[in-house]
């Protein structure tokens, strides 16, 4: 048995020294990668955000969501005010605030990414900068509907998970109660 364990061995260790010996000088065959000058880059930056605004105006246009407002930064932002607790609606959120959220998250395709209700602290839990800016934009007792291009989100990389490269979220966010 010894013996046939020793000429399995003997035959991967010649495999593999085949296919190192077969391949010749790595540095060789290997093509350096090709110069991108920083206007190619800005360019297909720029193209890519248009590409991501024609596609949101679309969402937009196709939901009927015609009173929502786009801020500088580009995040777009629908805000409606509820009427049972009206009396809360004066009070701004502001940095150092913990919340109570609830989220409901899809990309615009629909496909559901979180739903539920979490406690947030304005400033120390991490979130995407749309949701944050949004959030400083509400008052206790408001629900949003946001589009978050993917600048204020996920970016380029996607978050390695459920939520791919360049994806623009759809959240839909109400702020149930304020723990100051």
């Amino acid at each position: 048995m010894l013996l046939q364990i020793d000429k399995i061995s003997e035959a991967v260790c010649v495999l593999l020294f085949m296919s190192f010996a077969g391949c010749g000088d790595p540095v060789a065959t290997v093509s350096p990668p090709e110069v991108v000058s920083e206007e190619q880059i800005i360019t297909a930056h720029k193209k890519l955000a248009l590409d991501r605004q024609i596609e949101i105006e679309a969402f937009i246009n196709r939901k009927g969501l015609t009173d929502i407002k786009r801020t500088e930064s580009g995040l777009y932002m629908l805000l409606h005010k509820d009427t049972a607790s009206t009396a809360n609606t004066v009070f701004p959120v502001k940095y150092g605030d913990t919340l109570q959220l609830k989220s409901n998250v899809t990309l615009l395709n629909g496909v559901e990414i979180f739903k539920g209700i979490q406690e947030i602290i304005i400033g120390e839990t991490e979130m995407v900068a749309g949701l944050r800016e949004a959030l400083l934009n509400m008052h206790y007792g408001e629900s949003a509907c946001l589009i978050i291009p993917s600048h204020l989100a996920y970016g380029f990389s996607g978050d390695g998970g459920n939520i791919p490269a360049h994806a623009t979220l759809l959240y839909k966010i109400t702020i149930l109660k304020s723990f100051e």
